[in-house]
């Protein structure tokens, strides 16, 4: 392992895991908008896969050792995606696929099911509110229990808004080093909420002593 992969790793073996790590697709996944750079159906090869019409198709380096990271620590994980062409985007998320502790499997079933992924656009949603919002109902989580990767401000700026850690991968797409970030990030956000928590009971506590006390 490099050093990104080895903390990245290690990060998640250690300490508070986010209860979902949400994806966006297009240039967070793999270098290219999916439908129309590249064409399903598309074929996985030893030299990697290929769309219908012999291009590559392959995903950013790190993501199938992401995936498989993410599996192995029992991380759940989503798709947010305002490309609606799921036929498509199942065909290469059936194709990439990653050696983890369940063997060889796909993004696609790595997924818990298929409500974990939401691909359409929002119309005159800001961001993909309307896609968190269906993910917040899918798995029961808060959004403050979630981590999302996109390659937009916009998404990320509205996203921030909805109380879910984000990481911006523009012109890089998703890595070891944006994994460790995030997971930095979030454990930070996380132990800022556990503080005021407690502060919050403390104060509580304090004030119904002091009634008591009167």
């Amino acid at each position: 392992m490099d050093y990104p992969e080895m903390k990245a790793v290690t990060m998640l073996t250690r300490g508070v895991n986010p209860g979902l790590v949400v994806f966006d697709l297009d240039w967070t996944l793999w270098p290219f908008d999916c439908g129309h750079e590249v064409q399903g159906p598309f074929t996985a090869l030893p030299r990697g896969i290929i769309d219908s019409h012999g291009y590559s198709a392959n995903p950013y380096k790190d993501v199938r050792g992401i995936m498989a990271a993410l599996v192995d620590a029992g991380v759940p994980i989503a798709i947010a995606s305002r490309n609606p062409d799921i036929v498509m985007l199942e065909s290469l998320l059936r194709a990439i696929t990653f050696e983890c502790g369940r063997g060889l499997i796909s993004i696609w079933d790595a997924l818990p099911s298929s409500a974990f992924i939401r691909a359409h656009s929002s119309g005159s949603t800001k961001g993909k509110t309307s896609h968190f919002a269906a993910l917040k109902e899918a798995s029961g989580l808060d959004y403050d229990q979630m981590l999302f990767f996109d390659d937009l401000a916009e998404n990320i700026k509205y996203a921030e808004r909805q109380r879910i850690t984000c990481v911006n991968v523009v012109g890089r797409g998703l890595s070891w080093w944006g994994l460790g970030d995030g997971l930095t990030a979030y454990r930070h956000v996380h132990s800022q909420r556990l503080a005021l928590a407690a502060t919050a009971t403390a104060t509580a506590t304090a004030a119904c002593d002091e009634a008591a006390i009167v």
